[in-house]
């Protein structure tokens, strides 16, 4: 599970509450997986007089995996020595995209080093003297705490519709030269696509399409899901058909330094539903690219002001 925290992420602000979430929702699943923190630090200063090894906001987010006696990994564990020693295949251009934030192919195979080393010692040890036993049995079975923010186990941060049910969003009668297709290696996606100029995609959407059972929901801004590369991907210029005045939106759909991921665009706010939204591929003037839809995501007013 990803948690993209891209901005500044300072102690004890809001940003932490959407962590909290995202783990409360782990912790209180039915499967109630073993789950683990990962950290990569970033590579860019944005923080002033502060040393480079301090950069990462691993510090400030593990107070919430400690709330919740979390274990935490971080990838400074891994390289940062050699790093500071510009050892050959640990400098930043080795571990890190041009971007300085997302990790390469031999970034992830350190990050995936580190999960493994972690997974082998909690191996060794139940297999040691701490092996499984009822105590843990018991932790398993108890309630989670209160949530560490106030009301934040009130708060839907958002429901997604994918797959299935995001392809009965389209209105055939109304779209052109998109398909329904799957694609990605690692991790297939199905979604539309399409990769001529003037191809055109429109979905309605009404608010009973983010209805849960049991679960109220206020479906206050809409994010269309498309997938980003470092190449190869054409934009979508996203607009409302309705009764709505939203602003038309650009989505790019290539991003120099970024490998190939779901990325999130915001295209309307506090829609009146039925909502109509028509997104039209735009080719860049150098490389034509390929422009594939995978979902929408609702996400309610309490999650925008918390």
């Amino acid at each position: 599970v990803e948690l993209a925290v891209n901005g500044k992420m300072p102690w004890y602000t809001y940003g932490h509450e959407v962590h909290e979430r995202l783990l409360r929702r782990l912790l209180s699943s039915r499967a109630r997986p073993a789950t683990v923190s990962l950290h990569l630090v970033r590579h860019k200063s944005w923080i002033p007089r502060r040393a480079p090894y301090l950069q990462s906001h691993g510090d400030a987010m593990a107070v919430v995996g400690q709330y919740y006696a979390q274990p935490w990994l971080s990838s400074r564990a891994t390289f940062w020595e050699e790093k500071a020693r510009g050892e050959k295949g640990f400098r930043v251009r080795n571990v890190v995209t041009a971007d300085l934030l997302h990790p390469t192919n031999r970034g992830h195979k350190l990050l995936a080093d580190l999960v493994v080393h972690a997974i082998r010692h909690e191996a060794a040890a139940l297999g040691g003297d701490e092996p499984w036993d009822a105590a843990d049995e018991a932790l398993l079975d108890a309630p989670l705490p209160p949530p560490l923010f106030e009301r934040n186990d009130e708060i839907a941060d958002g429901i997604a519709v994918v797959e299935d049910s995001f392809r009965s969003l389209a209105m055939e009668e109304r779209s052109s030269g998109f398909e329904w297709a799957e694609s990605g290696l690692w991790q297939p996606r199905r979604g539309f696509r399409a990769d001529r100029q003037g191809s055109t995609l429109t979905l309605q959407v009404n608010e009973t399409d983010f209805m849960r059972p049991g679960r109220e929901f206020d479906a206050s801004l809409l994010i269309l899901g498309l997938l980003r590369s470092s190449s190869g991907m054409a934009n979508a210029n996203v607009s409302c058909l309705g009764e709505c005045s939203c602003p038309p939106r650009f989505l790019k759909g290539t991003e120099p330094g970024r490998y190939r991921q779901t990325s999130n665009g915001l295209i309307t706010a506090s829609p009146p539903y039925p909502c109509t939204i028509s997104v039209a591929l735009d080719q860049p003037k150098t490389t034509p690219g390929v422009l594939e839809i995978v979902g929408l995501c609702a996400v309610s007013n309490d999650a925008l002001h918390n």
